[in-house]
């Protein structure tokens, strides 16, 4: 069995710029950090650059960075680039730049012109020092987004099936949304039949190989079995049935109220039906979440919520649906499909809406009656609840439902405002709110 996928030499990154001493600085930086793995190439001229670019796409080499200077005209560079993108789709495109560009107006303009109409996603500043550890940090993300939707690295996971296989699209984009980096092979080809053979699964509608966990098969999983063998978990053992915090739902709103309550000692529990990120974890580019420069995937954001929450000590189940909530003895009692019960002393529910169309609307109908909902099914929370059927003494809290401490955030919400940072903005404001709520439990 081949512990490797087979593919062509060591890709490329090409760096184009008018100054052969600049130049060289760069290919050293570049060689110095990248040069085990990675060809390093470096050209003066537009047109140097453009034959190493048609010359790399007539051989299959890969090529995974192009930088190029500001220094050129505007249409030569733009051609350039438009270039890369049509030869080589999957590489990453960036513009040079010296410090304090940003502060020269002429030098700012064009750089932003560059990445509004030259198909460039990205700037980076030129190395000033031997070791410059920006250029290489920013370098390494732009060579690790590439690797990420390249064809050719290796990757973790390898879906075997037939073309047009509708299983096989299914795991796909499980395993995308899940952020599992993972390439797909035709059972007919080389690699898909050496995965067919060893494992005598040639009557297999899909074979998933995973070479990143020592090779292990999996022969028409289930997607509770394929996210299991990732080592994404999905039950619970019988002495971890008790939180403070069900969160059910584990989009950006759910992601960020389990990364609050587990960073704030509570013991945290997400369950979510499908895969993490919810609708988010299929968006391929989010360009306007702060703190993300040159944007990120929705499964990416996903995973960095999920591993802070996780580091902070919050349990996950996945492939689960919650179906039931129900009050028992001060708190929540919960049924979760495939698990049996779960006990929680305050519930918030982030299951966010099935589309995002103008007739979507949330699945609501597990919870209890007395959770008020409006005509549409979306949860009512705040001055609305407390409008709608609210009995409790006090007043309720922003992101409380009729009933005391069952919370909703997020899209599922009446009256929220659509969005991945309105939903985690919910879901870390209403951590505060559920301890207040709990601290009322105590005291009682």
């Amino acid at each position: 069995m081949p512990t490797t996928l087979p593919g062509p030499g060591r890709p490329l990154l090409l760096a184009v710029d008018a100054d052969p001493a600049q130049l060289g600085r760069i290919e050293t930086e570049l060689q110095h950090s990248f040069g085990g793995d990675y060809r390093v190439g470096g050209e003066t001229t537009v047109a140097d650059a453009g034959r190493v670019l048609r010359d790399a796409h007539d051989r299959d080499d890969v090529v995974a960075l192009v930088l190029v200077d500001r220094g050129f005209l505007d249409e030569a560079r733009s051609d350039l680039f438009e270039l890369v993108r049509r030869l080589h789709p999957d590489a990453r495109r960036a513009l040079l730049i010296d410090w304090r560009d940003w502060v020269d107006r002429g030098a700012a303009q064009a750089v932003l012109h560059a990445m509004a109409v030259e198909h460039v996603g990205h700037y980076v500043l030129m190395p000033w020092i031997p070791g410059d550890e920006l250029f290489h940090r920013t370098v390494a993300e732009l060579v690790q987004e590439w690797s990420r939707g390249a064809a050719w690295p290796m990757r973790e996971v390898v879906v075997v099936a037939a073309p047009g296989s509708a299983r096989a699209y299914a795991i796909s984009d499980l395993l995308t949304r899940n952020g599992i980096p993972h390439a797909f092979r035709d059972r007919a080809s080389q690699l898909g039949r050496e995965v067919l053979e060893r494992t005598g699964s040639g009557r297999a509608g899909v074979a998933v190989w995973m070479p990143a966990l020592g090779g292990r098969t999996l022969v028409d999983p289930t997607d509770a079995e394929l996210v299991e063998a990732w080592g994404v978990p999905t039950t619970l053992a019988e002495d971890q049935r008790t939180f403070d915090a069900l969160v059910v739902g584990g989009g950006p709103a759910g992601l960020a109220a389990a990364v609050h309550a587990s960073s704030e000692g509570l013991r945290t529990l997400v369950v979510e039906q499908e895969s993490l990120g919810g609708q988010v974890g299929a968006s391929s580019l989010i360009r306007n979440y702060l703190g993300f420069l040159r944007g990120i995937s929705g499964a990416e954001l996903a995973q960095h919520g999920y591993q802070q929450a996780w580091v902070f000590g919050a349990h996950f189940v996945l492939t689960r649906e919650v179906d039931h909530v129900g009050r028992q003895d001060g708190g929540f009692v919960a049924h979760v499909a495939g698990i049996g019960t779960v006990r929680a002393g305050g519930v918030v529910v982030a299951t966010g809406v099935p589309d995002r169309g103008p007739d979507a609307a949330p699945r609501t109908d597990w919870l209890p009656e007395d959770v008020a909902r409006d005509r549409h099914g979306f949860l009512l929370t705040g001055a609305d609840a407390a409008a709608s059927g609210w009995s409790s003494g006090r007043m309720p809290h922003p992101h409380e439902t009729t009933v005391p401490g069952l919370f909703a955030v997020g899209d599922v919400r009446c009256g929220s405002v659509k969005g991945v940072a309105c939903a985690v903005g919910e879901g870390s404001a209403v951590v505060a709110q559920l301890q207040q709520y709990l601290g009322t439990l105590a005291r009682a």
